[in-house]
């Protein structure tokens, strides 16, 4: 039996862009590079389908940090409210005794 063959991403986003580019059949392109032209056609829609995430990508990163900045921010609020004078953070039982005592 076979060993598994792995590709690098490069060499899957080279056959997957010589797809797309239309002057050879994905049966040429499969002989040229030794492959199943199945293997060819999924590279070919991941590529496709995963293009819009490259332009989606800085916006995603710019509103986690946003996100992240503003989570920072709401933590030290809450460090400071919690230091101030006469402040415990630790909780006082509202009528003086354990849950289920009276």
């Amino acid at each position: 039996m076979c060993k598994r063959r792995t590709h690098s991403p490069e060499f899957k986003a080279r056959v997957a862009m010589e797809a797309i580019s239309g002057r050879k059949t994905i049966q040429e392109i499969a002989a040229d590079h030794a492959i199943h032209p199945i293997q060819v056609s999924q590279w070919k829609r991941q590529l496709l389908n995963g293009a819009s995430e490259l332009f989606t990508r800085n916006k995603k990163t710019k509103d986690k940090e946003d996100g992240q900045a503003k989570e920072a921010e709401l933590f030290q609020h809450g460090q400071d409210r919690c230091s101030l004078p006469g402040r415990s953070l630790q909780r006082q039982p509202q009528d003086g005794g354990l849950p289920g005592q009276r």
